[in-house]
């Protein structure tokens, strides 16, 4: 429907051009862009979030943890996958022996050495005992050094230097427990073994002979193999025969002793 008056068709007009004006700046109008606002929200695990955790990536933090979530893995047996639990293994006083310096590690070391069980002979420090070898050394029994009133201090000197003999004899693979002594020599008692002392007389047509003068065994070897050789000097099949005054061993020089 038109205007029927002059009036009226101005208004038109002014209505029809502000239509236009506004239908032209809404078509070239751009705003300017909105920063958007970006909220972190804290997982469930990292416990409480704090304002800082809102404005940043969220952060665990040790004091965050909740410990009904971590005990399970303090009680984890320590393996070689999981090192930082293995440390703390650790022997009681590794912690004591990382904090000293080196002049005082060498200190504590020579004070170890000074303290260690040595000798009332003059033998050195007691040799390790090879946790198979069968008897108790002679060290470690209630009487030594002194000994009694039927074997003395000498007595257990050479008790002494038999046992050094022996252990070492053992760590080597020789199974031997007992021995003597024979003019300074060890006689090791080596199974079904005995060992020959030789004597010598001159007879009267000018001869020497020889007989068997003493006989040594450990206690496997039965009585009757020595009145045997002793008396009729017949040495019975199965048993081995080493010369008392060549085949023993010189503790000395085996031990690296200084006489």
């Amino acid at each position: 429907m038109l205007p029927k008056t002059k009036r009226g068709w101005t208004m038109y007009i002014v209505l029809f051009i502000l239509c236009i004006g506004i239908i032209g700046f809404l078509k070239h109008y751009k705003p300017a862009p909105v920063e958007p606002k970006i909220t972190y929200v804290m997982p469930e695990r990292a416990g409480r979030a704090s304002i800082n955790n809102r404005l940043s990536p969220p952060i665990t933090r040790p004091s965050e943890i909740k410990l009904d979530k971590v005990q399970p893995e303090l009680e984890q047996t320590p393996t070689e996958s999981n090192p930082i639990i293995g440390e703390e293994s650790k022997a009681v006083g590794d912690d004591i022996l990382d904090e000293l310096s080196y002049e005082e590690l060498e200190m504590l070391i020579a004070e170890v050495e000074d303290n260690q069980p040595v000798s009332a002979f003059g033998f050195g420090a007691f040799p390790e005992v090879p946790l198979d070898y069968p008897d108790t050394p002679i060290w470690k029994e209630d009487d030594y050094p002194a000994g009694d009133s039927v074997f003395g201090r000498d007595f257990m000197k050479s008790m002494e230097l038999i046992e050094r003999v022996l252990i070492k004899l053992w760590s080597q693979g020789n199974r031997v427990s007992s021995g003597s002594t024979h003019k300074g020599l060890i006689l090791p008692h080596y199974p079904n073994t005995v060992y020959l002392e030789w004597d010598y007389i001159d007879e009267p047509d000018g001869t020497t002979t020889r007989y068997v003068s003493g006989v040594t065994s450990g206690p496997d070897v039965p009585p009757s193999v020595h009145d045997s050789i002793m008396d009729d000097g017949v040495i019975p099949s199965g048993i081995t025969v080493l010369d008392a005054n060549s085949e023993g061993i010189d503790p000395y020089s085996f031990l690296n002793l200084n006489q």
